[in-house]
């Protein structure tokens, strides 16, 4: 019963999901700033959700998409309040580190994309 119930909750999620297929942001960063496996240095970053049946993932370009930087995995991340604007969430950093980017949400969409790490 409690795989039914997840396999359930999973489809719901990709359903609200699939009006956001075209979620594209361009992020410009002053400092360098950590994505799983990476450190991004300061620049310029177009952030793009390319969505499948079974997983979600982030990919980070530069601005004009010649240059791929990553592909990263991501879960939903859900806000009660759909944020106005497009934005990023930070975890927690050491002094002197890059800030860690948690999740990216767009603009008037409840759903997030957090961004999946090794422990």
């Amino acid at each position: 019963m409690l795989r039914l119930s997840l396999i359930f909750l999973v489809s719901s999620l990709v359903s609200l999901w699939g009006s956001a297929a075209e979620e594209v942001t361009l992020f410009t960063f002053t400092a360098p700033v950590a994505v799983p496996g990476k450190v991004l240095p300061a620049g310029k970053y177009l952030f793009k959700l390319d969505q499948h049946e079974e997983l979600n993932v982030v990919k980070v370009e530069s601005p004009d998409g010649r240059k791929l930087y990553g592909v990263f995995v991501v879960k939903p991340d859900y806000r009660l309040k759909a944020p106005a604007k497009a934005g990023l969430i930070f975890e927690p950093a050491a002094p002197g580190s890059p800030q860690v980017i948690k999740a990216w949400y767009y603009q008037g969409d409840k759903y997030g994309n957090e961004f999946i790490y090794r422990k």
